[in-house]
Formats: structure tokens, sequence, C-alpha cells
């Protein structure tokens, strides 16, 4: 997931330069077509950034269920759930600023096109400073989950295998 999280960031950060790139152009004299372009580009961008962080909530929130459950039925160490609230808990606050950065900015590119960009220009700047800061944090909470998950998964499996008295028997 981490790997798939850092490409889909990769690609929205992109798309919003992108979009921003558009709007700069707009906002030094640029005609309908390039607005046109800047409105359609800016909610892609925006809609595709509050998937991606989106994607970082239900990932962390079905594997920690799952997690859980696992430690529960196979009685595994319980300070593993420590560690996955903590894994959310360093995400979850730096995605949603994230997320409500880009929807005000939307929603303020709204009064833009009626001759107050001021607001949505800043608005996206720190919309995408939020964002730039947002991703390694994710990135590193993912990487830790997995890595829990994985050490989960090896005491499950480790747990499973037979000792060699039970293969031999009385």
């Amino acid at each position: 997931m981490k790997r798939i999280y850092l490409a889909l960031a990769v690609y929205s950060t992109v798309f919003f330069l992108v979009a921003a790139g558009l709007g700069l152009e707009l906002h030094a004299g640029a005609g309908d077509t390039v607005r046109d372009w800047h409105v359609r580009g800016g909610l892609f961008a925006a809609m595709f950034l509050v998937f991606v962080h989106s994607t970082v909530f239900i990932h962390l929130l079905g594997t920690g269920l799952g997690a859980k459950r696992a430690i529960e039925e196979h009685g595994l160490p319980e300070d593993a759930k420590a560690d996955l609230y903590r894994f959310k808990m360093r995400a979850f606050p730096p995605c949603m600023a994230s997320m409500l950065a880009v929807i005000a900015t939307a929603v303020l590119g709204g009064a833009a096109l009626s001759g107050h960009a001021t607001a949505h220009l800043v608005s996206a700047c720190v919309a995408l400073a939020i964002n730039l800061a947002a991703f390694p944090i994710a990135v590193r909470q993912l990487g830790e989950n997995e890595a829990l998950l994985r050490r989960l998964e090896a005491m499950v499996h480790a747990k499973a295998r037979p000792t060699v008295e039970e293969k031999s028997g009385p």
C-alpha cells in the first residue's frame, strides 16, 4: 500500500500543479479556454486529492480492524493495538487537513470566477503546502503499519506450525 499511495501522491501533486499553472496563466490574463480548463483541472485535482487521502483512512481502519481481530483470536501481544492506534492518529490529522484545505480551495474557486481570486490563490498555496507535508507522514505511517502487519502474520504462522513433539505424537 505504501508504494501505491506514494505513486498516487505524486500523481495528485502533478495534477494540482497543472491546475495551479493554468490558474496562474488565467490570472495573467488568459482567455475563456484556459479558465474552462483550469476549472475542470482544479475540480479533478481536488477530487483526486480527496480520494488519495481517503484511501489512507480506509486502509488504516480496515487493516486495524483485521489486525485487532487476529490479536484477539490468536492471543498475540496486545501492545500491537497501541501501535495501530498510533499509526491512525499520526496519519489522520494531516490527511484531514489536506482534504479540508483542498475543498476550501475548490469552493473559493467559485468566488475567484466572480473576480475575487486572492483568497483562492492563497488557499491553493496553503493547500499545496499542507499536501506536501502530509504525504510523507502518511507514507511513513503506512510503512510502519505494513511492517506491523507482517510481524503479526509471522506470529500467527509460527503459532500454527506444529512443533516436533506434536508431529511425532506420544
